[in-house]
């Protein structure tokens, strides 16, 4: 891959985000056994992008992810700007970037990280079989911190499976937007899995 192959995936993953993810709560809840569910709410905001394209910022003019980010929005960012890591690990991140841009629809197994890779800290883990998502936790909300070229069943403790991903504003106080239902879970469903998540955020589903 060249610096400008990898500018122009940067430059387009920073629309996507934008549109999709940026300053949005996704919860991701998933199955344990029968009957029983779980989740995890997460928050997306402007300084996360940089992370998740693997780059290394040559900071002669920029300053910050934000900066970062904003340049990315503008068409600003330029070859001369970042650098890829010598580890190789640059190159994949960007391969899946677009569909990490989309992780609110692609994302179908979550799982606790098993630690199995020295450099990597992270805590969950959310995706599928080809690329996933690590996050951490930040107050009451996990934050994304790496994205993986990886099939998330090697990485993981156990597999959870997901079967219901909502969407929101941050600003919002409920969700209301149904990103992802497994075909098991009708529209009546929908809201008695949410309130058996224990999940402290308010639903509020066209009926």
């Amino acid at each position: 891959m060249t610096k400008q192959e990898a500018l122009n995936i940067v430059l387009n993953c920073s629309k996507i985000y934008h549109k999709n993810l940026e300053n949005r709560n996704v919860i991701f809840i998933y199955q344990k056994e029968y009957n029983k569910y779980d989740y995890i709410e997460t928050n997306f905001f402007p300084h996360n992008f940089l992370h998740l394209t693997g780059l290394n910022l040559i900071k002669n003019r920029i300053k910050s992810s934000v900066d970062f980010y904003n340049l990315c929005l503008r068409n600003n960012l330029s070859t001369a700007d970042f650098e890829f890591k010598y580890n190789g690990t640059t190159q994949k991140k960007l391969e899946i970037l677009s569909s990490i841009m989309q992780i609110d629809k692609k994302a179908r197994i979550i799982g606790d990280y098993n630690s199995q890779k020295v450099y990597l800290s992270t805590e969950k883990l959310i995706g599928s079989v080809n690329m996933c998502l690590g996050f951490i936790k930040e107050n009451n909300y996990y934050i994304a911190n790496t994205a993986l070229k990886e099939d998330i069943r090697n990485i993981v403790e156990e597999q959870g499976r997901i079967v219901l991903i909502l969407k929101k504003n941050i600003k919002d106080k409920e969700y209301s937007e149904i990103i992802y239902k497994s075909k098991n879970i009708d529209n009546t469903k929908v809201e008695d899995i949410f309130n058996k998540s224990k999940i402290n955020s308010k639903i509020d589903l066209p009926h």
